[in-house]
């Protein structure tokens, strides 16, 4: 795992990596003070916070992402819902072949 000035880098057990924003995972934490537990609305700005935060401490304990902000602040992120929201680095592609057309409209008849 390495921490970055911008992001946190984390390199799972299974050899994949996560690219994590600090401010987006400042915003995202999910613990009781951060969220309402009824409603899970958020309850801090995040213009509040310092846009180069940088965690103090980052650990991976088990499959949790554990991070110590510089106000004191732990947040705790579950691995498997980092993996789940995150966009994998590969994307698939698919060609058309030169016979694809795509389908017209009319859109004067709308």
């Amino acid at each position: 795992m390495i921490k970055k000035n911008e992001s946190v880098e984390i390199t799972w057990k299974n050899g994949e990596t996560t690219l994590l924003p600090n401010l987006w995972l400042r915003d995202n934490c999910a613990c009781d003070v951060c969220r309402n537990t009824q409603t899970t609305e958020k309850l801090f700005q995040l213009a509040q916070v310092d846009v180069n935060l940088m965690p103090e401490t980052v650990d991976l304990i088990e499959d949790e992402l554990h991070l110590l902000w510089p106000d004191g602040h732990r947040s705790v992120y579950e691995g498997s819902a980092i993996r789940a929201l995150t966009i994998p680095q590969t994307t698939h592609l698919r060609l058309w072949s030169s016979e694809f057309r795509p389908q017209q409209f009319d859109y004067g008849k709308f």
